[in-house]
């Protein structure tokens, strides 16, 4: 009896000593799964749904006309919609352009342009994208942090701007040479998201974005239905000579609510194997001069305009005369001129490969397609500038941005003229105003000056047109139904 009392109380005891052992591991292991239930729903979803961290960006491919020295082959990249983009979005977007009339200069408290001016860009053909350029050197990155939700309170100091970006090497050139250098020099995180520049879209994130980089018709558009915030001259940085910044600015670059960055452009680009080489736009319809089939886009943008400026029309009067159905029917029989030497696309990369092979002597092309064939591809091609159509992209800012301090401080270093040179030395568009054109030097990977494959260099751009987005945003449908059947009376009739 003895020995059972005395083993009893060990026996209670090591029961006692168990069970308090198995609460401490139960215990434990609801601590240790307790941050895999806190995390949030954006943390558990598909990194996909999650907006881009701002990397430097590699350098776009140089551009230049005449051009040798071959860049790195780089893949082929792509801006906003091929209106070209903006770019150059994805490999077949397409920017868009503005208005004609260049804005007179205005009280610093009155916006940017009295109207939205009937230009920039809306669905027109593809953007040229130019290809990305070599990494050589890696740039630093720009912080990046997590995307406040619409309700969220108003931004903290370091809040990371969110900035809505096409992709490719258009993408990569805008944050190497002006999301990088911006969060350096204000010490602003960046937080970029992909975006096509299309209106639709800039609608469904407008509450997500406190930047976005728009064609002209998107611009205009959003201006018009207040998805945009209106901009001041006093949001820019002045013109280093003091003059107007809208003589520093080209013509149709300042709208009431967005800023141009930069420009691309539809230009001619000609087979240099030939025996006579073309001088001006006119040269295009003359087949007994220069032989050999002409390559034009399947699309009434620029086609028709050029026809018109190639017939002698001055560019301030192309939409004016596009707008009557005379005017129409005068752009149509130009057209009508080159008959079986004529020969439509639908891919821009197409273009190029048709005029190499010698299938085509000449084609309306790109300008940021076109340095990239010439330069990094070493293609037999010449460059025609005369009468080239510009297009420009834009700088926003959503109506709704709680960040919206810092999106002014944004473009208003991203549309300074140093900037914009140190954009085109990455990528071949021109810079919005004529400051940055004059800073442009060498591409900054190739010995390439890069000055003469840009849209808004002085010797390109003097008799040149700005594509008016905005028109055909209002025309575009009822034009492209009468070209497509025009197009289909001439098929017919071969």
């Amino acid at each position: 009896m003895k020995s059972t009392t005395t083993i009893t109380p060990l026996i209670n005891a090591l029961r006692s000593t168990v069970t308090r052992a198995l609460l401490l591991v139960c215990f434990a292991t609801a601590l240790i799964a307790a941050p895999v239930a806190a995390q949030s729903p954006e943390e558990q979803q598909p990194p996909a749904a999650q907006p881009e961290q701002t990397e430097a960006p590699s350098d776009a491919a140089p551009a230049d006309a005449s051009a040798s020295p071959q860049p790195e082959a780089a893949g082929d990249p792509t801006p906003p919609s091929e209106t070209e983009p903006a770019a150059d979005a994805a490999a077949d977007a397409a920017t868009d352009a503005e208005t004609v009339t260049e804005p007179a200069p205005q009280a610093a408290t009155e916006p940017l342009s009295p109207e939205p001016q009937v230009e920039p860009a809306a669905s027109a053909p593809e953007p040229e994208p130019a290809p990305a350029s070599p990494q050589k050197r890696s740039a630093p990155t720009v912080n990046a942090g997590t995307t406040p939700s619409e309700a969220a309170p108003p931004p903290a100091e370091n809040t990371p701007l969110r900035i809505a970006l096409p992709g490719g090497a258009y993408g990569e050139a805008q944050k190497r040479a002006l999301l990088t250098p911006f969060t350096k020099q204000e010490g602003t995180p960046v937080q970029t998201a992909p975006f096509d520049g299309a209106f639709e879209a800039l609608k469904a994130h407008a509450g997500e974005w406190d930047v976005v980089n728009i064609d002209g018709a998107t611009a205009a558009r959003g201006c018009r239905t207040k998805l945009l915030e209106v901009l001041t001259p006093d949001d820019l940085q002045k013109a280093p000579n003091g003059a107007p910044l809208a003589d520093d600015f080209f013509p149709g670059a300042l709208q009431p609510c967005a800023v141009a960055s930069v420009a691309w452009s539809a230009i001619v680009v000609y087979d240099t194997r030939g025996k006579r080489l073309p001088r001006k736009l006119s040269d295009f319809f003359n087949t007994r001069r220069y032989r050999g089939k002409r390559l034009l886009p399947k699309s009434p943008r620029f086609t028709l305009e050029m026809a018109l400026l190639a017939d002698g029309v001055r560019p301030a009067d192309v939409y004016a005369k596009l707008s009557t159905p005379e005017g129409l029917e005068r752009a149509f029989a130009k057209l009508a001129k080159l008959k079986k030497y004529l020969q439509w696309y639908d891919k821009p990369a197409e273009a190029f490969e048709l005029i190499a092979k010698k299938d085509v002597a000449m084609g309306l092309v790109f300008s940021g397609r076109a340095f990239m064939a010439v330069v990094r591809d070493s293609k037999p091609l010449g460059i025609l500038w005369d009468r080239q159509i510009y297009a420009f992209d834009y700088w926003g800012i959503p109506r709704g941005s709680k960040n919206a301090d810092a999106a002014k401080s944004f473009i208003r270093f991203a549309t300074s003229p140093e900037p914009l040179a140190n954009m085109a030395q990455l990528f071949p568009y021109g810079p919005a105003r004529r400051s940055g054109v004059a800073l442009v030097g060498k591409h900054v990977e190739v010995d390439i000056e890069m000055k003469p494959y840009l849209p808004t260099y002085k010797k390109n751009i003097d008799n040149a047109l700005a594509f008016n987005a905005a028109w055909w945003d209002t025309n575009g449908a009822a034009i492209e139904e009468q070209f497509n059947a025009w197009i289909e009376k001439q098929e017919t009739s071969h």
